[in-house]
């Protein structure tokens, strides 16, 4: 990697300390962020919530300049909005302001510094459908996934990409927190994380604007204009509450 220095968002854990440690091994430093210190000894860590104040980081945005910025922080709760109305807000702010936020700032630094640089938003296959029971998160990610895009337009003429990625289910944490359920199962078609990591490099390195990674989302994709709207929906729906604890109905 010809990065200096990579800026990844939710970084204490999953598929953020995974792509963390992999672009640590190619000789790039990093600066982390996340509301825990992740493992990583020699990376700089900055403590942020990002869904209660961005301060610290833009202000190291500005400082250092990073040429590499992964805005991978996320999370969502399982359940109809108005059951969950309590998280909606901060599921919509670390989901799409969050990122809007960094992403803006990265590029301004970088432009006015006249340096070449890559921010690449994770996105969610989630977007790409209408999910109830995940309503606000996948509603955010379908934002992140226009702002991208348009953002890359703007900024490719400067020698900056913005790129997004859509996965689908990683083998990671996300959907057990989600569900506040500990003992929930990694569905079998959970894609490694080993393979997650390769693909977004992957990207990272080829510049696509936008690539859902999963080949069986592209699929499901494909398909989904065969079945009706509201059955898909009603099924995703049904499927996210049947994942969470009894205490949690």
């Amino acid at each position: 990697m010809e990065y200096k220095l990579a800026l990844i968002t939710g970084a204490s854990s999953g598929l953020g300390l995974a792509l963390a440690r992999k672009i640590s091994e190619r000789g790039v430093s990093l600066l982390l962020t996340s509301r825990t210190r992740p493992s990583l000894p020699n990376a700089e860590w900055i403590e942020c919530d990002l869904a209660k104040t961005r301060a610290p980081l833009l202000e190291a945005i500005r400082k250092k300049a990073p040429d590499l910025v992964i805005n991978n922080a996320g999370f969502t709760a399982y359940g109809d909005c108005l059951d969950e109305f309590s998280s909606q807000k901060e599921i919509f702010v670390v989901n799409a302001e969050a990122p809007l936020e960094i992403a803006l700032e990265a590029a301004r630094v970088l432009k006015e510094q006249g340096r070449r640089g890559t921010i690449l938003n994770i996105g969610s296959a989630a977007s790409l459908f209408p999910f109830p029971a995940m309503t606000i998160y996948s509603a955010a990610k379908s934002f992140l996934a226009s702002f991208s895009q348009s953002l890359d337009v703007e900024l490719k003429p400067h020698g900056i990409r913005s790129l997004v990625a859509l996965p689908g289910q990683i083998a990671t944490p996300f959907a057990s927190r989600a569900s506040r359920n500990p003992h929930l199962k990694q569905p079998p078609c959970s894609m490694p994380i080993e393979t997650a990591v390769r693909l977004l490099l992957r990207q990272i390195e080829r510049q696509p604007p936008y690539a859902v990674i999963d080949w069986k989302v592209r699929l499901a994709a494909m398909l989904s204009h065969l079945v009706p709207g509201t059955f898909l929906a009603e099924r995703f729906r049904a499927n996210l509450l049947a994942r969470k604890t009894t205490d949690c109905q």
